[in-house]
């Protein structure tokens, strides 16, 4: 009765074929069955040497079905880690089209705004409460006060306004900055 070991036989000829041939081999990955017919995956190593006069077969057997079976969860992992990665990139593509077409519509509302503020006979303007000073003039400022937009943007709100209308207004900035 064999032991049944090698649970492909043409691989075991194959291993016979070139102990044959070379005298030895080393780290051919097998599958072998255990008493229980398990399947086990090991690195076969065989080596024929001589004593005296006598041969002799050295053979291991060394399991690394645990191994095998990690390095398969790797590869798994490693196809699911990718596959993430490209789709973390694919959403971020998106969202950087988005935010460019985000962008590009919000250029184009500012151009318009930009347009009639500057073609507007009144005066537009910007007041950072924050800063307590104008961050923006509409080129009209020019016609009605005289200043250039680069000088009004230097003025304090008292110095624009007339005296009533900038201690109402000094006031209401007061009461909206608590």
């Amino acid at each position: 009765k064999t032991l049944g070991l090698f649970k492909n036989y043409e691989d075991r000829a194959k291993i016979i074929a070139e102990m044959k041939v070379r005298g030895r081999v080393k780290n051919v990955e097998e599958e072998v069955l255990d008493k229980d017919q398990v399947t086990h995956i090991g690195l076969f190593s065989a080596d024929s040497i001589y004593i005296g006069s006598d041969q002799y077969l050295v053979t291991s057997m060394v399991d690394v079905t645990s191994l095998k079976k990690l390095e398969e969860e790797i590869k798994t992992y490693n196809t699911e880690l990718k596959s993430m990665v490209e789709d973390e990139i694919k959403k971020r593509q998106l969202i950087g089209e988005e935010a460019q077409k985000y962008r590009q519509e919000l250029d184009e509302t500012e151009e318009r705004y930009r347009i009639i503020a500057e073609s507007a006979a009144d005066v537009i303007w910007v007041f950072n409460l924050t800063k307590n000073k104008f961050t923006y003039f509409s080129p009209s400022i020019q016609q009605w006060t005289g200043y250039s937009v680069e000088e009004a943007l230097e003025l304090k709100m008292d110095q624009l306004l007339p005296p009533e209308f900038a201690g109402i207004v000094n006031a209401e900035m007061k009461l909206r900055a608590h």
